[in-house]
């Protein structure tokens, strides 16, 4: 098990999905997600944005995670559309799917990306929506 999914575990007993879940879904689904129809979440970690958007709304999603042991982990919890960045990045060379709405939550960290990475997977990303959609992100 990757040191990662160790430290997200122990986050999830004490944050809990549902924390956020109840705290912040009711106005990000009102406001985004109830729109979309194709959502990815890149950098989907253990679930925060996936699992919720999964058991509450009637659209297709993916998640996209660079830890194979998070991959397993989420799929074991029955996340079954999770992939990993190989697989992501025949997504961009096929030019498809295209989504409605990606999510960028807490993945650009100033420590793993400088401005010009964070410009080139942006600009990756953008390749994955369709004509109208959108992506949401946080920067730190």
């Amino acid at each position: 098990m990757s040191l990662r999914l160790e430290w997200l575990k122990e986050k999830e007993n004490i944050n809990d999905i549902n924390l956020w879940y109840n705290k912040y879904y009711d106005y990000f689904s009102s406001a985004i997600i109830r729109h979309s129809k194709s959502i990815m979440d890149y950098g989907c970690g253990i679930g925060y944005y996936i699992v919720p958007i999964s058991q509450n709304e009637k659209c297709e999603f993916l998640g996209v995670e660079k830890d194979l042991d998070i991959i397993d982990y989420l799929k074991a919890k029955g996340q079954k559309e999770v992939i990993n960045l190989i697989e992501f990045e025949k997504i961009i060379k096929n030019g498809k799917p295209l989504f409605d709405l990606i999510l960028l939550i807490d993945v650009l960290h100033n420590y793993y990306f400088s401005m010009a990475d964070r410009a080139l997977l942006i600009s990756k990303l953008k390749r994955c929506l369709n004509k109208k959609g959108r992506i949401v992100t946080t920067f730190n």
